[in-house]
């Protein structure tokens, strides 16, 4: 979100997730992106502005740990 926007919501997106399983992480936000991890395998790649998913990948396990994105840029689970 940007400012003046008063705490309205700009975007929804569903991620995959597997059933019965909660997810705890939090997103982590890096050069116009928002990364987010599900409890399915997976990490997504967000635009802020559009929530439009730009990429995703299958990880080997939940990816329901936070995020980190690095100096380089790099994400890390």
């Amino acid at each position: 979100p940007t400012r003046g926007n008063k705490g309205k919501v700009l975007w929804v997106q569903e991620l995959e997730v597997r059933p019965n399983v909660a997810n705890q992480s939090s997103p982590a936000v890096g050069k116009n992106l928002l990364y987010a991890g599900s409890s399915a395998p997976v990490v997504y790649a967000l635009h802020l502005s559009s929530g439009q998913i730009k990429w995703e990948h299958e990880v080997n396990g939940p990816a329901s740990k936070n995020p980190v994105v690095g100096p380089n840029g790099i994400v890390y689970i």
